[in-house]
């Protein structure tokens, strides 16, 4: 599998769908841990809601913090249980959209962020999940030796300027992501 990365989250769960451009797309859901194989789960007609939050006026705020709602089918002998969600640890399950084997967005769900409700026969659920950039602030942005990035002359970084290539690389790593 394409999805599984160094942490040691393996895919549980995953939802195959086509876009509206006839793109091939994937909502994975993946748990840390995880030993077993992946389940298929049925798509709601939108598998994959995205929405940004702002908490200023400004358009092209720098820090616009994600979350995502997977939707779901299944019947009463569903091959999920909801409360498995329900978690202390709240990076235990990761969410990602991935795009042509390429991730788009990916995030934690959130643990208390699920709901499903029964119509004809079927349940219709979600989960919702975010990416953590509003956690970010409390983050320090330090190397690995407790020192702020940009102080010392790096050899990959043009002297005293830090290339925001590497800023967001190290943000993504900061967030697990």
């Amino acid at each position: 599998n394409y999805i599984e990365n160094a942490n040691s989250y393996k895919l549980k769960y995953y939802i195959s769908y086509c876009d509206d451009f006839n793109t091939t797309r994937q909502v994975s859901i993946l748990r840390r841990g995880h030993t077993g194989g992946a389940t298929e789960l049925l798509a709601d007609i939108n598998p994959i809601s995205l929405t940004y939050e702002s908490s200023d006026d400004f358009k092209f705020s720098p820090i616009r913090p994600s979350q995502a709602e997977v939707f779901m089918i299944f019947n009463s002998e569903g091959t999920i249980d909801f409360e498995e969600f329900w978690t202390a640890d709240e990076r235990e399950f990761k969410v990602q959209d991935v795009k042509d084997t390429v991730i788009e967005w990916s995030g934690y769900v959130i643990p208390n962020g699920f709901q499903y409700e029964v119509k004809g026969g079927l349940y219709y659920a979600s989960i919702q999940a975010s990416d953590g950039l509003s956690t970010l602030e409390g983050i320090p942005f330090v190397d690995d030796n407790q020192k702020p990035y940009g102080n010392q002359d790096l050899v990959y970084n043009n002297e005293f300027e830090f290339p925001p290539s590497l800023i967001i690389t190290e943000i993504l790593r900061k967030l697990d992501l």
